[in-house]
């Protein structure tokens, strides 16, 4: 059935007293449904679900040269009597992120991150169609109603603040900076925020309501000296703002403290001596971040968070550096539930881990999958949902009283590729599943965790295309499973089956490569590596957007890797999986160890060039599946917009500062000066990888040679002297003693491409803001030289790094080969 006949419907029971609209007012009345970002929703009559897509159909079939040149769409469901079937297509702005419906399900409005607009779109009209596009902050994010609908609410991640719109004539009528002073000593400020949700006490008055905002990342704990946050376990903390409605006043800034035992272990013998030491039996620890989603409890005070939390702590091993928390709080004391705070993975370690092969055959191929990257929840009173994104399923959980507790083996359903949000229906009878990649949503009968129906959201790029293999590259990076090393491309990404594959890329589903890189940049954490201490780097500065096939960053802190295809060691040596090699999935068939792959040997550190033309034969790297993971990382990872609060003329002069004394290491079309430049090809004739040459020469620079151990000589790279390197700083911590650095070297300098969004700064993270990039480490900074730079220049400078993202014109480098 058409919306807009269910929309006459309702006008015609307002217009004989029927209700409609708001919560009803009057005394005991009950509680109505609160609003909560996503990027699927379900109208409040369990008629209609709106799911936003990352590309539009109407643009699905053009040619493109990268995932950000292409529109999003909002995707109309009727899902009345289990109907189930597309009733309209909305095209929106570039790289939607959340949609929110108002109670009479007559306006729509999406977040558009790239645009920093708000779609609000009409529902009355047939079809529905985008009235006006509200400009907001820097990357909007979640988006939520009051009950009424009076006010949208939209957390703007680029700017640190909270835009509110009057629905009435859709204009910003206020702009909430989320800083909050509340203790003068230690302001919080909530730099990123991502999620937001309302509460609907269901009187009827939208001014009596409290706001919950979510910091994407955790923030340092200023209790905690700064070399005690960075690396450590309980180092930083989650924040979620609180916020009258009323008066759009933050009244406190709830501080989501660090859980002490994730329920995991780890042998720590290895680092007695240091900072970290322990015993074989060590317990680990773990930090919010990552926050995805603010869940109410129906019929509670209790509010769920699901974050990605971090144990950055050593031993690098995947099973004690990310899990699956969940932060509980209370509304109305507005405080954590620390006793309360679970982890997911905790919850199902115990349970006994499926039998290879994992074809459609093995009906308990799903046993034992851990709730990697956990992007959604869905709630009610009795039943809770969690949504792995890594893994493509659902799993079901239930209350016992106030805690969540799991079938053994526990339920879990699957649903298409990267899933990004859910929601129940009102009786908690069905569950709809958004999937991003696969542009689906799936429907979920819960009376018997069956795969009722999936509905093709938005159409997709044809298979084989370049553009389709983008997105084969976004699932070989979302994925915790994983994929066929060959045979892909031809697939459609829908049909790719990635439970078949799990243990490639990482142990039961344990993480991802967007585990510590969402949207492919910065999870904002340092990690203590066999290296040392290494902050995430972002990845939109790896390829050039201008000659991305011959200029590109070497990677790593140290640059020790030359490509993208050589983090498959990453999936095997960290994550626990086997890698995207051929003979993988044949170790995997055997339950072998990683380690006996035979042929990750053959994943060199240059990796695969696809433009590599030999005899007019076109050359592949070690495999499809690391070749459109780097082809996604080439093509599919966008850099975030600056800030909207950017002193122009102070920007304009730190350009010109910028180019006397940065632009020799963060010069370029990358905005670093490290590159790696190919010698020679990267096959030979027969089809052999050649191992290449990696030179740069320059003032101030270091060489390091190694040898790559496969026979194909020294690789050479930069390594830059600038005294950020503290050997006596607790954390310089290695466990690879030959990998380790000495007191004359320093680091491959990192991209500055939206550098405004990738705190804290420095390979340990000491900076925790660009302007304690510069100073001395006795005034808690980074040390990095100013070069001659005065006071007043840095200052500009610092103005004008806000500024660079894909739209601000880099500077032209010259490079001696």
């Amino acid at each position: 059935m058409k919306l807009t006949v269910w929309i006459c419907q309702l006008s015609l029971l307002a217009l004989i007293g029927c209700g409609g609209g708001g919560g009803g007012g009057g005394e005991g009345v009950e509680a109505g449904i609160p609003s909560q970002s996503g990027t699927i929703q379900i109208s409040e009559d369990d008629q209609f679900v709106f799911a936003v897509n990352k590309i539009d159909s109407a643009e699905a079939g053009t040619r493109f040269d990268r995932l950000s040149d292409l529109n999003g769409s909002l995707t109309i469901i009727d899902v009345a009597n289990d109907a189930n079937i597309k009733d309209n297509e909305v095209t929106v702005g570039k790289d939607p992120r959340s949609v929110s419906v108002n109670v009479d399900r007559t306006t729509a409005f999406v977040s558009n991150g790239q645009d920093g607009t708000v779609s609000v779109i009409d529902l009355t009209v047939d079809p529905p169609a985008v009235v006006v596009d509200i400009a907001v902050g820097s990357e909007p994010r979640g988006t939520a109603l009051t009950p009424n609908g009076r006010k949208l609410y939209v957390a703007n991640y680029g700017d640190g603040s909270v835009s509110v719109i009057n629905t009435a004539n859709n204009a910003v009528i206020r702009t909430i900076e989320l800083e909050f002073f509340g203790n003068a000593e230690d302001p919080f400020i909530l730099a990123n925020p991502n999620a937001i949700s309302i509460t609907n006490d269901g009187d009827g008055d939208d001014d009596d309501e409290t706001v919950l905002v979510a910091d994407f990342f955790a923030r340092g704990r200023q209790d905690l000296a700064v070399d005690a946050r960075e690396g450590f376990d309980d180092g930083k903390e989650g924040l979620v703002a609180v916020i009258e409605s009323g008066t759009d006043i933050i009244t406190t800034v709830v501080q989501l403290s660090p859980v002490d035992n994730t329920g995991f272990t780890a042998d720590r013998t290895a680092f007695n001596g240091t900072v970290f030491a322990g015993n074989n039996n060590a317990n680990q620890g773990a930090f919010f971040n990552q926050l995805n989603q603010i869940i109410f409890r129906t019929g509670t005070t209790r509010v769920y968070i699901p974050t990605i939390a971090a144990s950055p702590e050593p031993p690098t091993q995947f099973d004690v550096n990310t899990q699956a928390l969940v932060a509980v709080m209370e509304l109305g004391s507005n405080t954590e539930v620390a006793a309360e705070h679970f982890n997911v993975n905790d919850k199902v370690q115990n349970e006994a881990a499926p039998v290879p092969p994992f074809d459609e055959g093995n009906v308990f191929r799903l046993d034992r999958a851990f709730s990697g990257d956990t992007a959604a929840m869905a709630i009610n009173a009795e039943k809770v949902l969690f949504v792995s994104r890594s893994g493509a399923f659902v799993t079901r959980g239930f209350f016992i009283g106030d805690e969540v507790n799991f079938e053994n083996p526990a339920i879990r359903i699957p649903v298409g590729n990267m899933p990004n949000g859910i929601v129940m229906n009102s009786d908690g009878t069905r569950a709809y599943v958004n999937s991003e990649v696969a542009a689906t949503t799936t429907v979920i009968n819960l009376d018997d965790d069956s795969v009722l129906d999936t509905v093709e959201n938005a159409d997709l790029p044809l298979a084989n295309t370049t553009e389709h293999q983008i997105l084969i590259g976004k699932l070989a990076f979302h994925t915790g499973m994983g994929l066929a090393a060959n045979d892909l491309l031809d697939d459609n990404v829908r049909d790719i089956d990635t439970h078949r594959f799990r243990n490639i890329a990482s142990n039961s589903n344990w993480s991802s490569c967007a585990t510590c890189h969402p949207d492919g940049l910065s999870d904002g954490v340092t990690w203590i590596f066999g290296t040392g201490p290494r902050q995430s780097i972002p990845l939109d500065g790896s390829f050039s957007f201008v000659d991305p096939d011959n200029d590109r960053r070497s990677l790593n802190w140290n640059a020790i890797r030359g490509s993208v295809t050589d983090f498959n060691n990453n999936a095997r040596n960290v994550q626990g999986g086997f890698g995207f090699t051929p003979d993988a999935l044949r170790a995997v068939d055997e339950n072998n160890e990683p380690g006996q792959v035979i042929d990750f040997i053959e994943v060199f550190n240059h990796g695969p060039d696809e433009d590599t033309f030999i005899n007019n034969l076109q050359r592949q790297g070690a495999s499809d599946a690391l070749d459109t993971m780097t082809l996604y990382v080439k093509k599919g990872i966008r850099t975030f917009k600056r800030s909207t609060d950017v002193d122009l003329a102070a920007a304009a002069r730190g350009r010109t500062a910028f180019e006397t004394f940065c632009v020799d290491c963060h010069g370029g079309d990358k905005w670093t000066s490290s590159q790696i430049l190919w010698d020679r090809p990267l096959f030979d004739d027969g089809g052999n990888q050649l191992d290449d040459r990696v030179i740069v020469v320059g003032d101030d620079r270091s060489t390091l040679v190694f040898n790559d151990g496969v026979g194909g000589g020294d690789i050479f790279i930069i390594q830059q002297n600038f005294d950020t390197f503290k050997a006596d700083n607790p954390i310089e911590v290695t466990s690879n003693a030959e990998a380790s650095l000495g007191s004359d070297v320093s680091f491959n300098p990192p991209s500055l491409l939206g550098v405004r969004h990738t705190a804290p700064y420095g390979h340990h993270g000491r900076a925790d803001t660009l302007a304690e990039v510069f100073l001395t480490v006795a005034e808690d900074g980074l040390e990095h030289p100013d070069f001659g730079a005065n006071a007043a220049q840095l200052q500009d400078i610092i103005e004008f790094l806000k500024t660079i993202d894909e739209d601000e014109e880099p500077f032209v480098i010259i490079r001696n080969k």
